[in-house]
């Protein structure tokens, strides 16, 4: 079984084998034996089952997450930010059986504290769209579940950036770029959140 993650050399794509991601990792984070990569990895994966438990999004592999971490390490440097994505696996709680799972699930208390979390890095993930754009901030004070209000400014931002690329004013293939840099227009674009409601 491949990992999933592939490489364009030269016009040449190849799939990554374990041991290459693996590397790649390790180095970004700094490890210097597999005990270390193994533990940071059981944890991240522990967290990453957190997040998707409560967010009921799809399963994503933690390794292709580290491992795009890492490359954007790699990249950056010391202007390396996070992405939305990893801030939130990183702030996530580790919760390592399914039974404590499903036991936080049905904590009201646990509940409660993950929607304000979710809150407050979907803000910071916005910020700079909220702050200048009337229908992102409607969008955030209407819609109450902090996930769907999430999947929302996703969605209208890709519109919003879909409208800018037609009007030439912006580049990029993304909303929300890797570096997690969120700016937005201060023109409101028709769009119906009711499905998030």
């Amino acid at each position: 079984m491949g990992t999933g993650i592939y490489v364009t050399r030269k016009g040449v794509t190849t799939e990554l084998t374990r041991k290459q991601v693996k590397q790649t990792i390790m180095k970004a984070y700094g490890f210097t034996t597999t005990e270390e990569y193994n533990k940071f990895y059981d944890i991240m994966r522990n967290k990453q089952r957190a997040v998707e438990a409560y967010s009921g999004g799809k399963k994503q592999s933690v390794v292709e997450i580290l491992y795009k971490s890492a490359k954007a390490k790699e990249r950056y440097g010391a202007e390396y930010k996070p992405t939305a994505q990893m801030k939130r696996l990183q702030e996530a709680q580790s919760i390592s059986s399914g039974k404590a799972l499903q036991q936080a699930l049905q904590s009201e208390k646990w509940l409660q504290k993950q929607a304000q979390k979710y809150t407050m890095q979907t803000y910071n993930q916005f910020k700079g769209l909220l702050d200048k754009n009337e229908k992102a901030r409607e969008i955030f004070d209407t819609i109450k579940d902090p996930v769907k209000r999430e999947k929302a400014l996703s969605a209208y931002a890709n519109k919003l950036h879909a409208e800018m690329d037609a009007q030439q004013r912006a580049t990029g293939k993304q909303a929300v770029p890797e570096r997690a840099d969120v700016v937005g227009s201060t023109d409101a674009l028709d769009f119906d959140y009711s499905e998030y409601m």
